[in-house]
């Protein structure tokens, strides 16, 4: 057992390094994060060890070996996919509590403001009705390291049943981080108040949330299908009836 975790704990310090050297401080999330990693590692560590043990007996391709192990090994591989769906949450929640940064920009129409590595443009400021509410509907061009990725519209919408305006949030998404896009408000003279909201990593919760749900789904089939073969079996006897 000892060195089967000789690998993981390697590959955690290695994590712990790397943090500290790319400025990560807070405690908390260097201990998460390098125990993140450990975990990550022994799962396939372990998977793996099973899976070429599997091949080396079998004798047979990768390919075939593979569907064997898949199918006749899905407690190891779901329960193995639900702790690493368990561990992209928490790295999430973590990443984006702690290193979530917000800033509130004044522009006119035309104007730029700048946060990070994202610089975004007020192209345009438009207002449309229809039956129910009045709406202000902004268009906000989105560079990052120097590409477009696309136009977001935050939105204030005024219902005429309603005394209080809604807030329409405009999100670009992306694998490392989501951009929130909110409009605030405006003034007289033309100026527009934004508030804008980087969340690390915030994409992994989502991601791990649908990990834990396919390893369960993968779970339960192969039970059923477990289950099935072998009433099928007791059903048809040794000479195939009952």
């Amino acid at each position: 057992m000892g060195r089967r975790l000789v690998i993981p704990a390697a590959a955690s310090v290695l994590a712990l390094v790397l943090l500290l050297i790319s400025g990560i401080r807070e405690g908390i999330a260097l201990a998460y994060f390098s125990t993140a990693v450990f975990v990550f590692v022994t799962i396939s560590w372990n998977i793996g060890g099973v899976f070429f043990a599997r091949l080396k007996e079998d004798g047979a391709g990768i390919l075939k070996s593979g569907f064997r192990f898949a199918s006749t090994s899905a407690r190891l591989i779901a329960g193995g996919l639900v702790h690493a769906g368990l561990v992209l949450v928490l790295i999430g929640i973590i990443s984006s509590s702690f290193y979530s940064r917000e800033e509130t920009f004044v522009v006119k129409e035309g104007g730029v403001f700048q946060m990070e590595d994202y610089t975004l443009t007020l192209k345009r400021v438009r207002e449309e009705r229809d039956q129910v509410k009045d709406m202000v509907i902004t268009e906000v061009e989105v560079i990052r390291n120097g590409k477009i990725t696309g136009i977001l519209s935050p939105q204030k919408h005024f219902h005429r049943n309603h005394e209080q305006p809604m807030t329409e949030i405009a999100l670009d998404q992306s694998l490392s981080r989501d951009l929130y896009l909110i409009l605030y408000g405006w003034d007289g003279d033309g100026n527009f108040s934004f508030r804008v909201i980087i969340n690390p990593l915030i994409g992994l919760i989502w991601w791990g949330v649908v990990l834990m749900c396919l390893a369960g789904a993968w779970r339960m089939t192969s039970v059923l299908l477990e289950r099935d073969r072998g009433r099928f079996s007791m059903q048809a006897g040794p000479f195939g009836r009952s």
